[in-house]
Order: C-alpha cells, then sequence, then structure tokens
C-alpha cells in the first residue's frame, strides 16, 4: 500500500522513472511558469498559448508512472462524524455510497434512535444534497496525511453529523438549531481505507500527482500538490484498514486537533 507522502512507500520503478526525468519534469514546469504569466499579461495569449516543447516528453513520463501504480493501492482518509453503530457497520461492510435513499436511512435511523431531534430530521430530510449529480454515488477521500492537520481542509467535515451532503446548508452559522442539534450527535471519525487504484476517480492522473510530489521533495517551489479522490462504488470491507475515533489518540496524532480553533467534540 502506498502513502502518498512517505515515498518510500512508493514502488522503485516509480522512483527510476522520475528520477530519470528530474531534469526534463523541472523543465517542464519552468517553462509552463513562463507561459502562465505571459498569458497572464497579454490577453491574446490566453486564445493561443505557445507550445510547451516538453509537454509531449512529460505526458511520455505520467503516462509509464501510470502504468505502474495501475496495481497498486493508496491509503486514503474518509473523514466523518458518525455515531457508533455506523462505524461497527463500516467495520462489517465497508463504506457505502452516498444515494438520496442511503441519506433518508440513516437520518430515520437517526431518528428512531434518539439521536436526532424530529424537528432537526425533518429539516436535513428536506434540503440535504445526496441526490446531487456531483456527489452522488461517491465515496470522498483526503489521500495526504499533512490535510489531516489542516482546520479550513476538514474541520466542518467533523463538526456536524452526517457529511457534506447531509449537513450542507445547516450548519450553526446558517441556521443555528439544526446546526447545533448536528454537532451534538455523533463522534469525529477517520476511516482509513487501501484503495485499489483502478477503483478511484481522480481530478487528474496519479502520475500527474507523484510527479509534482517528486519535484515538490526536490525544491521546485512553482509547483502545488494536492491529492483528494473519490471512490464510485462501495468501499468494500477487505479495503477498510481501522476507523479512528475521536477518543483514540491516534485522532490527535492525526490531526493535532487540539490545536484547531472551532473544534467541536459535542
Amino acid at each position: 500500500m502506498i502513502d502518498f507522502e512517505a515515498k518510500g512507500t512508493w514502488p522503485r520503478r516509480v522512483h527510476e522513472i522520475l528520477s530519470s526525468a528530474l531534469n526534463e519534469l523541472r523543465g517542464y514546469e519552468f517553462r509552463q511558469s513562463k507561459i502562465d504569466a505571459l498569458c497572464r499579461r497579454d490577453v491574446l495569449s490566453r486564445y493561443d498559448p505557445p507550445p510547451n516543447d516538453l509537454e509531449a516528453k512529460r505526458a511520455e513520463v505520467i503516462a509509464e508512472v501510470d502504468a505502474v501504480l495501475s496495481t497498486e493501492r493508496i491509503l486514503g482518509f474518509h473523514c466523518s462524524r458518525l455515531l457508533r453503530y455506523e462505524v461497527d457497520a463500516i467495520r462489517r461492510e465497508g463504506l457505502r455510497q452516498l444515494t438520496e435513499s442511503f441519506a433518508t436511512e440513516r437520518i430515520d435511523r437517526a431518528l428512531s434512535t434518539g439521536n436526532l431531534p424530529a424537528a432537526t430530521a425533518r429539516a436535513i430530510r428536506e434540503s440535504n444534497k445526496s441526490g446531487d449529480p456531483g456527489r452522488a454515488g461517491a465515496v470522498c477521500f483526503v489521500n495526504m496525511r499533512s490535510e489531516l492537520a489542516c482546520e479550513s481542509s476538514v474541520g466542518r467535515l467533523f463538526r456536524c453529523w452526517g457529511g457534506e451532503a447531509i449537513y450542507w446548508g445547516q450548519e450553526p452559522r446558517f441556521d443555528p438549531p439544526v446546526g447545533t442539534a448536528l454537532q451534538k450527535i455523533g463522534e469525529p471519525c477517520i476511516v482509513l481505507a487501501a484503495v485499489p487504484v483502478p477503483a478511484m476517480s481522480l481530478y487528474e492522473t496519479l502520475g500527474v500527482q507523484f510527479a509534482r510530489a517528486s519535484l515538490k521533495s526536490c525544491g521546485v517551489r512553482r509547483v502545488s500538490v494536492g491529492f483528494e479522490s473519490r471512490v464510485r462504488q462501495a468501499v468494500r470491507r477487505e479495503w477498510i484498514i481501522d476507523v479512528v475515533s475521536y477518543r483514540d489518540r491516534r485522532f490527535e496524532e492525526l490531526t493535532r486537533s487540539s490545536k484547531w480553533q472551532e473544534f467541536v467534540l459535542g
């Protein structure tokens, strides 16, 4: 399993490919920064930017890295506020995809078990975004450990029960009664999973992510590294490594949440 920010877990062949192409990859980024600067200055260049003469070589390197990684598993972190029986279900069955029926099922059970006030259940049943095309059918992951310690990136995911699609628009600053109720149930949790690369839906290919991370580690400051992914199927039980709850000392080790400004356990 590959832990993205732990380069020692990367396949040796990925290191070899990126190391041998380091000068070309660095050159591509330098040239691209010049092209981007030109486009910011010159409106016409935005419509017809000059070519980057190292683009073909970069594409070749990235395709080679993608091929090597295609049989690997990548460590992912799914962040949410969960009830105890939900944690138990994840350990037994894995993570289910977001669907309207699953969201309704979760709300109804939280209501029937006395965890959710009736008025709150009614509000989030009517307002949740579980059917939105951009969210439906997906399970979301952060793939960089460092992001777990970034309150602005993941903090909201821990503050209200239900996941972003359920609490959307109902946080305390938008709807104080509903948001406060959602903060009082469940416990912040991180689900660790080893996700097979073929199951991952990515904003950019893995080859791009690994190339940027390699350049960053070599001191190339103009590249930015960010890595999140989605799985558009159920995350099977055998992919689940563990569920780390707020009361587990590892939660603090991963998030440093004791230093956050607005962290709410409830």
